[in-house]
């Protein structure tokens, strides 16, 4: 009982600070949260991306591949990424197009996390169909046979925030290594080791076990979700308490496996479902001045009960 209500106090605490408790005992596994595991995206990042130059793979401008890249992103169905809505943003672009008269839509290959690609097929009158490819640049130029040619501000506060409650941070990402370095950089986050999807993949769960250990590794590449989840789990049974905080679809594995799944308002349905604490606000400066203010006093009936 006095546990209980030690709790509810502490719920009521953190909604003061827009940060809503979903389960009362996931604020004992949050006091006692040695290791937090983020996804990158929309999470170390200000989850808003802005259009600054279209080049070519030669790193010229072209402004074929911004034409290319809004008939792919307006005529894909489903969850559009903050990518298309930065290319959409482009609107100049509908009437130069005649995107409405022009074209049509002859099909969509969706996006899944082995391809890493997606692909919209359009039509043009009196023209053979065109497929338009966007993906992971490894995975497209992978499969190219030829090419043509003519963050967040209050990451920095809360990472350091974090060190001086003693809980290491983790960035597992989807994205490829040198993307994940530099934000890692700008963010005053020291990597401490690489680790990649495809070295993880060669890797059996002791020799993953040892390599995701706090003093090891700290950065993460390239991961589909089950290798979040995968690595989360290994961190449990490292005897860690383990939070991972994530916004997308990639992320509810994670979100469900750890002691503590942090997510945000804005973020898709799934991955809120699959939290245990949803913050109002995206921005990690609401750990810096709320959640981590109360940390201490929730520590003291800590326990791993999810």
């Amino acid at each position: 009982m006095i546990v209980t209500s030690t709790l509810a106090k502490g719920a009521v605490f953190l909604s003061r600070k827009k940060v809503i408790v979903k389960r009362l005992d996931a604020i004992q596994n949050f006091g006692a949260m040695d290791v937090l595991c983020t996804d990158k995206t929309g999470t170390l990042t200000q989850g808003k991306i802005f259009l600054a130059r279209n080049v070519d793979v030669w790193g010229n401008d072209s402004d074929d591949v911004l034409e290319m890249a809004y008939l792919n992103s307006y005529y894909q169905t489903g969850l559009k990424n903050l990518l298309d809505v930065a290319v959409l943003e482009h609107v100049e672009l509908h009437r130069e197009l005649k995107v409405g008269t022009a074209f049509c839509k002859v099909d969509v290959i969706p996006f899944d996390f082995t391809r890493r690609r997606m692909s919209v097929v359009v039509a043009e009158r009196d023209h053979s169909p065109l497929l338009i490819c966007k993906g992971a640049v490894e995975e497209v130029l992978a499969v190219s046979t030829r090419t043509g040619a003519d963050l967040k501000e209050s990451t920095g506060p809360a990472l350091k925030a974090l060190a001086a409650h003693g809980v290491a941070v983790k960035v597992l990402t989807g994205d490829n290594e040198r993307v994940t370095a530099k934000i890692c950089r700008e963010v005053g986050l020291e990597q401490q080791g690489l680790l990649m999807g495809n070295d993880i993949e060669r890797m059996s769960d002791a020799e993953l076990a040892v390599a995701v250990a706090v003093e090891s590794t700290n950065v993460f590449a390239k991961l589909t979700p089950s290798h979040k989840e995968r690595i989360v789990r290994l961190l449990k049974g490292n005897g860690h308490v383990v939070g991972f905080m994530g916004d997308g679809i990639n992320d509810a594995p994670a979100l469900r496996t750890a002691d503590i799944g942090i997510s945000v308002d804005s973020a898709v349905d799934i991955a809120k479902e699959a939290a245990d604490i949803i913050l109002l606000e995206k921005s990690l400066m609401v750990l810096e001045d709320g959640v981590l203010e109360g940390r201490r006093t929730f520590a003291t009936c800590s326990s791993t009960s999810k």
